[in-house]
């Protein structure tokens, strides 16, 4: 409200679900669907006015906090909103590169929020139906979204890792023939606790690992996917990318090498 008279325009990058533009850094240019009753109730519930500042918790006290404008004021209506890219344009720009190398392509939407392995058992699903319905050509499932990863183990790794090594352990399930990659990877380079923004894995990604004694469920077990793929040289190390639109995922069958 303060900067109204200024010229302004909100340029967003989106890490959020589709369309929850007002959750990007809390939005300060759009509308605020909060209200200062709901403000007030959470300082009261929580007893959080002891551990703000004094010069803070004075405009509280004295109720001096002002309501945020919501949505149709005219304070907000003058300023341009422009998406600039989310998890979806991500999705469509590889789903293009897919097409132009010649793969017949489908994009999952969906945010993808669920439990990896729920997730991934439903991907797995839809590359088959995808795979059946072009049984001679090669076929790329893309999705994206940040799924979701519980820790219980004391490992390295994060849920693109662990995502990635859940998939090779089901990939002979599914095509024991053609060849399978599955990429899962955070754009914005960082996975976890690890320095690694993902992994990728391909039908013998498991049988290689057979020799060295080394057991995927084990490392799943204990969260520790990063080591698993650093024996394996199946990391996705790009650095921090400084930006961030959800995570990528790929699944591809390919059969020309088989002709």
């Amino acid at each position: 409200m303060l900067a109204q008279a200024a010229t302004q325009i909100s340029l967003y990058i989106s890490d959020v679900n589709t369309g929850e533009l007002s959750t990007i850094a809390s939005d300060p240019t759009g509308p605020d669907d909060t209200t200062l009753d709901e403000f007030y109730n959470t300082i009261e519930k929580y007893n959080l006015l002891p551990r703000l500042p004094e010069s803070i918790a004075s405009l509280i006290r004295d109720h001096r906090i002002s309501e945020t404008p919501k949505d149709g004021d005219r304070v907000l209506n003058a300023i341009p909103r422009v998406l600039l890219l989310d998890n979806a344009k991500m999705l469509a720009i590889a789903a293009n590169l897919a097409l132009q190398s010649g793969l017949v392509t489908e994009v999952d939407f969906s945010d993808n929020e669920d439990y990896y392995r729920s997730v991934a058992d439903r991907l797995f699903s839809r590359l088959k139906v995808l795979s059946d319905k072009h049984p001679d050509s090669d076929v790329c499932l893309i999705a994206g979204g940040e799924v979701s990863c519980p820790v219980s183990g004391k490992g390295t790794g994060g849920r693109n890792q662990e995502f990635g090594l859940y998939c090779a352990t089901k990939i002979r399930e599914i095509s024991p023939g053609p060849e399978v990659a599955i990429l899962s990877a955070g754009t914005d380079g960082i996975d976890g606790n690890s320095n690694a923004a993902g992994a990728v894995v391909d039908n013998d990604t498991i049988i290689r690992q057979g020799s060295a004694g080394l057991k995927a469920r084990d490392f799943l077990e204990r969260n520790d996917s990063y080591h698993y793929f650093e024996n394996y040289d199946g990391l996705i190390v790009t650095g921090p990318t400084g930006t961030n639109v959800r995570d990528l995922r790929l699944f591809l069958i390919r059969r020309s090498t088989f002709s």
